[in-house]
This record gives C-alpha cells, sequence and structure tokens, in this order.
C-alpha cells in the first residue's frame, strides 16, 4: 500500500462580481470623460486592436469618500500591505480580475488617475507622438509616464516583476534589484533564454538544459519574478514571429 500523502485537489468557487464590475467601470468611465486623450485612445482601441481600454487598465487613483473603504470590502477588495504612496492604501480583488484602487484623501476629482499597463513607456510615447518624460530606471521594476487631462491624469506604466507603485523601490534596492548594473544583467538573463537550445533529441536531456538555464537566469536577474518576466517577454517575441 503506498504510504504517499494524498493531497486534495483544489476547488475554485468561481464567482461573478456584477456589483463590483459596475463600480469599476463607472470610475473608467469618469476617468475617460476626464481625458480627452484617454477618451480617443479608447474609442480606438476596439476596431485597431481588437482590446478594451478598460482591460489595460493597472490601477485607479480615486478620491476617499465617507465609506467606500467599507464598500469596497463588501464589494470583494481587500486592503493590501503594500501603499500607494505614504497615507494612500490601496485595495485589490482577491477573487475577481479587476485594477486595484487606491484611496487618496483631500478634496478632488472622483477619479484622479487611471493607469494604463503596456510593455514600453517609451514605445508608446513614440507611437503617440506625446514626449513623455518617463519616471524610473530604463529595465526598471516600475516605469510611468503621464498625460495630465481636464479632470484625472491617464498614467502609463511598464512593470517587471514588481507589483507596487515606486519608480524607485527602497524594498529592491535592499534586495539588490536596484543596483547600477541591473538593467545589464537583465539584458544578459534575456539573452541567456532568448539563444537557448529548444530542440533535443531526448526529452531528459531538454528539460536538464531548460532548468540549467533557468537557474543561471534567476541567479543573474537576482528575482524569480524578474526572471519570469524575462522569460514570458522573450517567449511572446518568439511565438508571434513564428
Amino acid at each position: 500500500m503506498s504510504t504517499a500523502t494524498t493531497v486534495p485537489a483544489p476547488v475554485f468557487d468561481w464567482k461573478r462580481w456584477p456589483e463590483s464590475e459596475a463600480l469599476i467601470e463607472n470610475w473608467i468611465e469618469s476617468a475617460l470623460a476626464g481625458n480627452a486623450f484617454a477618451a480617443t485612445l479608447s474609442e480606438r482601441m476596439p476596431a485597431e486592436t481588437s482590446a478594451r481600454f478598460q482591460d489595460w487598465v493597472d490601477h485607479l487613483v480615486v478620491s476617499d469618500r465617507p465609506g467606500l473603504g467599507r464598500r469596497l470590502d463588501g464589494l470583494g477588495f481587500v486592503r493590501q500591505a503594500a501603499m500607494y504612496t505614504v497615507g494612500v492604501p490601496v485595495h485589490a480583488h482577491e477573487n475577481g480580475i479587476f485594477p486595484r484602487v487606491a484611496l487618496a484623501s483631500g478634496s478632488g476629482p472622483e477619479v484622479r488617475e487611471v493607469a494604463l499597463k503596456v510593455e514600453s513607456v517609451a514605445d508608446f510615447s513614440r507611437a503617440h507622438d506625446l514626449g513623455l518624460e518617463i519616471e524610473g530606471y530604463a529595465l526598471g521594476p516600475y516605469r510611468v509616464g503621464r498625460i495630465p487631462g481636464e479632470r484625472t491624469s491617464l498614467a502609463v506604466v511598464e512593470r517587471r516583476g514588481y507589483a507596487g507603485f515606486e519608480p524607485f523601490p527602497g524594498e529592491l534596492a535592499r534586495e539588490g534589484r536596484m543596483r547600477p548594473h541591473a538593467a545589464r544583467d537583465a539584458l544578459a538573463a534575456r539573452d541567456l533564454w532568448l539563444a537557448r537550445r529548444r530542440r533535443f533529441d531526448d526529452d531528459a536531456e531538454g528539460f536538464d538544459a531548460t532548468e540549467a538555464t533557468l537557474a543561471r537566469m534567476i541567479e543573474l536577474a537576482g528575482s524569480v519574478d524578474l526572471a519570469c518576466h524575462l522569460v514570458f517577454e522573450v517567449e511572446r517575441a518568439y511565438w508571434q514571429s513564428r
């Protein structure tokens, strides 16, 4: 008889969150009404990219109102340990795919900022001839450029294995990911995966070689999260080129 421990299969309760979705969509509509560039981009995206603006929203910064935090709790959002900035908490939905929400105190428009996630802020700026000033190191964990609007700012954000909101995050500096040669090491780690051998006559040999390359990548990148980002970046380019 086997002595192996039986691990029960995970049970997923896939619920719908219509009220949460309605609130997010209302905030996005408010943001688009307050930023002409974002509104035009939202109109163009379905026809030109077969994607909706709201599907690419990374986060929203909204003005806190009495009872809003409790309302978010009731809609499935949970306050996170990480802050947007000092005194500005972030709420994330743990059972649905929604943008995170930062609650900023003080007076201001309903939606102060809507952030769009892109692969490259520089490419976005070039494509739209914006001349954006980009905060954050090249190939850094978080880069952002902003387009002011009538009431709402549009932020364009670029992430690499980092879920926070600081272009120069102190916690990553303590881990060594903000050292001067971090960008060089990230490029070198990316090249390891890009140049790896993909075809082997023996499957076991192929898996061993791939795992060895991945281990070298993680060591060079200094972070499992960053290495994962770089792997997917290379794989997207590889499969799109076929």
